[in-house]
């Protein structure tokens, strides 16, 4: 497949993703127009203050959408146009956006299997992961919407026979993609191959589906994907705006 057409799906999975969760936030509302999606609402965090540009474009009006508040966050894909010439907003963040593309590095693999957990435990246990130092008013905000979110599907993992959640992961579905989202492991379970098992039940889902794996992750993730068969196809840039309310 084209580079930019790769690039674009991965775009459209994401911003997909992305409203389906805003649009479970208490009072948000989700827009979207050719090339962009945008979410606002009283949560004061980005989970539902955010405009995403699909392509250049779209950048215009998500950036005047991102000034009028400086709690939403302008996500653009590099390729387009940069708004960083512009004075009054800065980078926060680049994230890495990545596609399946080859097999896995070889590793030793625990025994896993797909825990029988519910939506609410499943959302709980990701909220606990990603945002163990935010208030419990903030993490229970964000568990229900994963919850309510049921277009994405939410997968938890254990040891066999155990009962006892100690990874979790989310899925998105748009077009002929995939996405892989809030992939997290127990603390107390880390670095014994958990991630990489659930990684491998994620891309056999994916083979199964005949779909394209794609990820967004922090760059110091990067290695840790590639050993997953995954490459990096473009970069997804993080906006904030130093003006406005």
């Amino acid at each position: 497949m084209e580079h930019r057409a790769l690039v674009r799906l991965a775009a459209e999975n994401a911003a997909t993703t992305y409203a389906f969760i805003a649009a479970e936030l208490p009072g948000s509302e989700i827009e979207s127009g050719p090339g962009w999606v945008r979410a606002h609402g009283p949560l004061l965090h980005s989970a539902c203050n955010f405009a995403m540009a699909l392509d250049s474009e779209a950048i215009p009006e998500c950036l005047a959408f991102v000034k009028e508040d400086r709690t939403r966050l302008l996500y653009t894909f590099t390729g387009g146009s940069d708004p960083a010439h512009d004075p009054d907003v800065r980078r926060v963040h680049r994230m890495a956006v990545m596609v399946e593309e080859s097999a896995p590095v070889a590793h030793p693999l625990p025994e896993l299997e797909v825990a029988d957990a519910g939506r609410s435990a499943i959302a709980r246990f990701m909220a606990h992961q990603f945002f163990r130092n935010m208030s419990r008013e903030f993490r229970d905000e964000i568990a229900a919407a994963t919850t309510n979110a049921e277009s994405l599907e939410l997968v938890a993992f254990q040891r066999p026979g155990t009962g006892r959640i100690i990874g979790a992961l989310m899925l998105g579905r748009s077009s002929e993609m995939i996405g892989l989202y809030n992939l997290c492991v127990d603390s107390s379970d880390r670095d014994r191959g958990v991630g990489r098992r659930m990684m491998r039940w994620v891309s056999e889902r994916a083979l199964a589906e005949s779909r394209r794996l794609t990820l967004q992750c922090d760059p110091n993730l990067v290695p840790w994907y590639r050993d997953q068969g995954l490459r990096e196809l473009v970069d997804m840039h993080v906006w904030s705006a130093s003006c406005g309310s």
